[in-house]
């Protein structure tokens, strides 16, 4: 019963405890998608800068600040106000980073073992600066501990693609064994892909910097 209830949350987003508020800013994820790979190619090193900073933290925004400019050249005015929102765009940018570089090698998923917090117990620790976003990015970074091929999947798959439905699907157990007993959790498809793409990345943010050689 307690899978059924955390997938029914899920999938709906509107039973149980309230999600994250949506943010205010108004985004398509492909057309988001397509405008943080246009940026990957004119401000590589201010991306890696931003996926170095601790989700919600000052030195965050400071980082996405700087990058509306090249959004704005990409065909996208984009301005978060709030912490999904900048969430969401860092989301994008991660993504576009992972795919630009680390995502084209012979690097496997697995390999993120080797890196940051090696036990479960530290996902529940992580990203203290966060506020609405700390318990979908506790999740994610949980999930791609337990699940790194998966996640590696939903980061890869294009936004409300066949590909990415089935990926959540597939990351559903994982998702489920991440919740505390007891625990009520509602979160949406579309954040939980967000969350998935920052934790993962922030994860091997010291492999992202060499592949791109920074």
């Amino acid at each position: 019963m307690h899978a059924a209830f955390l997938a029914l949350l899920f999938l709906q987003g509107s039973a149980g405890p309230a999600a994250p508020p949506a943010t205010r800013l108004a985004i398509d994820p492909p057309a988001l998608a397509r405008a943080a790979g246009c940026a990957i190619r004119n401000r590589m090193p201010a991306i890696i800068a931003l996926i170095d900073t601790e989700p919600n933290s000052p030195p965050e925004r400071d980082a996405l600040e700087a990058l509306y400019p090249a959004f704005r050249r990409c065909h996208f005015d984009g301005h978060a106000e709030d912490e999904t929102g900048r969430a969401t765009l860092r989301a994008a940018l991660s993504r576009a980073l992972y795919l630009e570089t680390l995502a084209s090698t012979r690097w496997k998923p697995e390999q993120t073992q080797s890196f940051g917090m090696a036990d479960f117990a530290a996902a529940d620790r992580a990203f203290g600066q966060a506020a609405v976003m700390q318990r979908p990015l506790r999740l994610a970074l949980c999930s791609v501990m337990r699940a790194p091929d998966e996640a590696d999947r939903l980061v890869r798959s294009e936004p409300r693609s066949t590909t990415e439905q089935r990926t959540f699907a597939a990351l559903m157990p994982t998702l489920t064994a991440c919740v505390n007993r007891g625990e009520q959790v509602a979160v949406t498809p579309s954040l939980y892909r967000t969350a998935v793409e920052i934790a993962f990345t922030y994860r091997i943010s010291v492999l992202l910097k060499a592949f791109s050689g920074s």
